[in-house]
């Protein structure tokens, strides 16, 4: 398994959300993160994590109907 971890820039494209906006999202815990260096340490975002953090917000065409 192949971990790549993602800064806040590299994050906010993939979800295409300004950093600002994504930390908001993180201190609100909205998003999925990881701080592998402690709690005080800097947050990261794992590619697999954010994928699926797209997918489960994604709404199947009977419901936008």
């Amino acid at each position: 398994m192949d971990l790549k971890l993602l800064n806040y820039s590299e994050a906010a494209e993939v979800l295409r959300c300004s950093p600002l906006t994504l930390r908001k999202y993180v201190m609100d815990r909205r998003v999925p993160f990881v701080k592998p260096f402690g709690p005080n340490g800097r947050v990261f975002f794992l590619v697999d994590e954010l994928e699926n953090f797209i997918l489960r917000g994604r709404q199947s065409e009977e419901t936008l109907r």
